[in-house]
């Protein structure tokens, strides 16, 4: 029985590392001055308050930690508060809409919303980051935002006080904060994912064809040269390598 327990451990453990070397392919690293993907946002539309957004990270800069809040009239997240958008919240317009992006550093991760005359961080975890590589889920379950750090729940928000709040699909910041690092196996889920359903997957690249429910965005960014990063959901929804150079920024 003990020799059996052993072998059943080595298989395991064996499967464990095949499932960790997929993150030792590709990623995508972007400067921190201009550096852009960007899909279609408007293909989104069916994740709202209730969605999913996680990926694999690694920066050395920090970020400019700011209050937590969730009033209509708030904005800590323009140019000159000092954040980096790993994800850039698109903007919602003035109705009741707002998109959702995440800022972060080597000393905390934001939650920011954006719309017309708002800009919030309706969460905000303040802690040093684990040196190199860390896995990041935002779970947004009833317009509240939830953050998983490497497979464990470390903060949540506030609720939002918007009508509809959408994930966006700016990757690497735009005009007020500009994301330096690396960025991996991008994914937005149009539900809000289980602490279990994340740590299940998140140490593996999908099979492809993906076949996975509720997927609707999916970068492996295992890309070598082009200017596009392939959607392999079944959405499709193919970003574009903005400011980027092929030749040094696929990594």
């Amino acid at each position: 029985m003990k020799a059996k327990l052993i072998l059943i451990s080595f298989f395991t453990l064996m499967a464990w590392k095949m499932d960790l070397s997929a993150q030792t392919q590709n990623a995508i690293d972007f400067d921190g001055i201009n550096d852009q993907v960007m899909g279609d946002v408007f293909a989104l539309t069916p994740a709202v308050n209730n969605f999913t957004i996680e990926f694999w990270v690694r920066t050395t800069a920090t970020v400019t930690i700011q209050p937590q809040q969730n009033c209509l009239s708030c904005i800590t997240g323009t140019p000159g508060f000092g954040q980096r958008y790993a994800l850039y919240p698109t903007w919602g317009g003035s109705g009741g809409n707002a998109g959702a992006g995440v800022s972060m550093g080597t000393n905390g991760i934001l939650v920011y919303e954006h719309a017309a005359s708002y800009m919030p961080a309706l969460l905000v975890y303040n802690a040093t980051l684990p040196a190199g590589w860390n896995h990041v889920a935002v779970v947004y379950i009833a317009k509240q935002p939830r953050l998983y750090l490497n497979g464990n729940l470390v903060a949540t928000g506030l609720t939002s006080l918007k009508n509809n709040v959408y994930p966006s699909l700016t990757i690497g910041g735009a005009s007020y904060g500009w994301f330096p690092g690396q960025i991996d196996e991008f994914r937005i889920w149009n539900v809000s994912r289980t602490e279990a359903q994340i740590r299940s997957e998140m140490h593996r690249e999908l099979l492809t064809p993906v076949t996975e429910t509720n997927l609707i965005v999916y970068y492996q960014f295992n890309e070598t040269s082009g200017t596009l990063a392939p959607d392999l959901s079944a959405s499709g929804n193919n970003a574009t390598l903005t400011n980027m150079d092929p030749a040094t920024d696929w990594i």
